[in-house]
């Protein structure tokens, strides 16, 4: 399935600024610090809250992920020269550098679109989340073949 990845992530962005504006607010902060703590977030559209679900929970059986956020949203794209106007569900997922590779390559696996669209964007975070974070996922079951 095709991405419209402006309109959607411009989208994404206001609708959750609310909800994230601290976050959003001390990004600066964080990417200032002597000991940035780096981490990743896969944005990854799903086509409703069932299968967002069991890709969150394979992912976080399989301690690939920490987290996973689902929010529902409507995206817009072409695909085939036709209009698209469709419900979504968005997946945030949490992960570290290290899975980030097994985290898209399962997704890849899971996921019922012909073309999943996976956006991972680097991110820093507090000491004790990075602390907590690098627990959950100490003994991952995936890894990239």
């Amino acid at each position: 399935m095709a991405c419209e990845t402006s309109l959607i992530f411009k989208s994404f962005a206001r609708k959750f600024s609310s909800v994230c504006g601290d976050v959003v607010e001390n990004i600066a902060v964080y990417k200032h610090r002597a000991k940035p703590h780096s981490m990743r977030i896969a944005y990854v559209p799903t086509p409703d809250m069932t299968v967002a679900k069991q890709i969150a929970r394979t992912l976080l059986d399989e301690q690939l992920i920490t987290c996973a956020n689902m929010h529902p949203v409507t995206s817009m794209y072409k695909e085939a020269e036709k209009l698209i106007d469709a419900s979504e569900v968005i997946l945030l997922l949490k992960t570290n550098n290290e899975n980030i590779a097994a985290v898209a390559q399962r997704i890849e696996a899971l996921h019922p679109y012909d073309t999943p669209c996976v956006l991972t964007f680097e991110a820093t975070a507090n000491d004790s989340y990075t602390r907590w974070m690098a627990e959950q996922l100490e003994h991952g079951t995936h890894k990239v073949e």
